[in-house]
């Protein structure tokens, strides 16, 4: 009797030990899956879009995007009520939502400079993303927005502008200088001058645009304020210390402070195409409950003073700044580091362009002892990336020779070098902790990307693609190809990729079926595809007659 008592206790325990055995089990896989990413990038060019997904999908996150018809590209906005619809339908409590404010009110970046959509609309725009969070509240919400830039002239503004700018932007830029700084002691002919330079209607449109985004702006500090909004960084590119655009965000900043916000709440950034990576970074970390340690370590010369090219400050600030944007510190205490940024500077702080004939192979004065760092750091273990910002546009190709000569290339947590300096330290930033996080394999991926593009195509492939598009009959300039010259740029620009490399990239081996894309119908930028895709010789045939 006893014995059968005894019996039936020892089963009943041993159930109950399975049970929270179970449970805690279920307990287990739940803190380990990894929460949605409702992603919404400022426009469809690869690097705002796939590219940056790409980084924080390498760490087993689901990142979702509207639908391509959706984001905005060069030539037209996106669909902002629409991308809304898709965000209220798609949030939930496990999820995470990381916004482009520029795609969700004005349809894109490109759409934020050259828009007419009335004050009211944007505004109820704005709000939005506070109905947002009331239909979400357990679902945290991080946005990035833009400042207006101010390019120095016609020529850089591209096709990204109001058409009056090919003409008057050295006088708007000009303009602008003469209304930040004390024009005392400047000629006041030349000040009628510089005013005199631009059309009445032209200025107007303009100024009265920037006025609206930035009270755009301000409204969605508020929603920061209110705790709508989790954390939110705003971007400014093309700019300088006497601009429109570095006035602005000193404005911004004061409208931050007057509300009590700390820079862990609200940020201005300088750089912009860099910033949904960096938040993003951010938003992950915060899941992670992980707090990164970066050390910075420069090139011998100008090093963290350099003020690079479209930009209005130091590299250094700019890194101390985006440090604090993906929620790390930044440490003087090598010992801490979780990851090593080395930044790639000219001796002299000259951010040159990557097509100039000075972007050779040939080390210049610094090179050859910023690589033995790297490699000493490497082989100490240190977990390294490298923010190559020596050129605009592209990588350094001394720099890469070195790198690929000493068997480094795959030995890194982060590269990046393309377009602006900050564009560049940022992406390697975010790259960089992701890489402390994932596979060697992952990293590998992740790294083939930013050389195909950075290395490869904007440092080498991209100058003699568009010299030989000006070869070919038919209209279509760098700006814009034309749907008659592309599919032989495309064609062209593939076998020179795959020719580069097969001499120079051949320890990923999925690199050499590479072909490129031109996604927004100009040189300027590609987009890469390793599955293998053949060549097609009858257009390369006929085009390798010209």
């Amino acid at each position: 009797m006893y014995s059968r008592s005894w019996k039936k206790l020892v089963l009943g325990v041993c159930l109950v030990v399975c049970l929270v055995n179970i449970f805690n089990v279920e307990k287990v896989f739940a803190k380990d899956e990894k929460k949605v990413i409702l992603y919404v990038p400022q426009d469809d060019r690869p690097i705002s879009s796939d590219q940056t997904a790409q980084v924080i999908r390498s760490m087993g996150y689901t990142v979702e995007m509207p639908p391509k018809d959706l984001l905005g590209d060069r030539d037209k906005a996106g669909r902002p009520e629409e991308i809304n619809r898709w965000l209220v339908e798609n949030g939930g409590k496990d999820k995470v939502a990381v916004i482009s404010s520029d795609a969700m009110i004005y349809g894109s970046l490109v759409a934020s400079r050259k828009h007419h959509i009335p004050r009211d609309l944007l505004l109820r725009r704005v709000k939005n993303i506070e109905k947002l969070h009331d239909t979400h509240p357990k679902m945290p919400i991080y946005v990035f927005s833009s400042i207006m830039r101010t390019p120095k002239d016609g020529a850089s503004s591209g096709t990204e502008e109001p058409e009056y700018y090919v003409k008057y932007g050295k006088a708007i830029a000009n303009y602008t200088k003469i209304d930040n700084a004390d024009t005392s002691g400047l000629n006041e002919s030349y000040q009628v001058t510089l005013r005199e330079g631009v059309p009445e209607a032209a200025l107007k449109d303009w100024l009265s645009r920037r006025r609206t985004n930035l009270e755009v702006n301000k409204q969605l500090i508020n929603l920061v304020k209110n705790n709508d909004v989790v954390y939110m960084a705003t971007g400014k590119d093309d700019n300088a210390k006497l601009s429109q655009t570095h006035r602005e965000s000193n404005e911004l900043r004061e409208y931050a402070n007057s509300l009590g916000l700390k820079n862990n709440r609200f940020q201005v950034l300088t750089g912009l195409d860099e910033v949904g990576l960096l938040v993003l970074t951010r938003a992950v970390n915060e899941l992670e409950n992980y707090k990164p340690y970066v050390y910075i370590k420069y090139a011998s010369g100008y090093g963290g003073a350099t003020v690079p090219t479209y930009s209005d400050e130091s590299i250094d600030n700019t890194l101390t700044s985006q440090i604090t944007a993906i929620g790390g510190i930044r440490t003087y205490d090598l010992k801490k580091a979780d990851l090593v940024m080395f930044i790639n500077t000219n001796r002299s702080g000259w951010t040159y362009d990557a097509n100039t004939p000075v972007n050779t192979l040939q080390p210049r004065y610094n090179t050859m002892d910023f690589v033995e760092d790297i490699e000493s750091f490497v082989n100490a273990g240190y977990h390294v990336a490298v923010g190559d910002i020596a050129f605009a546009n592209g990588a350094d190709n001394a720099l890469m020779k070195q790198l690929q000569d000493r068997d480094l290339l795959d030995k890194l947590y982060g590269y990046a070098g393309w377009n602006t300096a900050t564009n560049s330290t940022g992406f390697a930033l975010g790259m960089g902790i992701v890489g402390n996080q994932i596979s060697q394999d992952k990293r590998n991926e992740l790294l083939l990307t930013r050389y195909l593009d950075d290395w490869v195509y904007q440092a080498n492939v991209r100058q003699s693609v568009n010299s030989y598009l000006n070869l070919l009959p038919g209209s279509g300039d760098y700006l814009t190809i034309g749907d008659t010259k592309r599919p032989y740029i495309e064609e062209y620009g593939t076998k020179l990729m795959r020719s580069f490399v097969s001499d120079n990239l051949n320890l990923f081996n999925e690199a050499v079926n590479v072909s490129i894309t031109m996604p927004w119908n100009r040189i300027f930028e590609a987009n890469f595809d390793v599955s293998g895709n053949k060549l097609n010789e009858t257009v390369l045939k006929k085009h390798l007659k010209y």
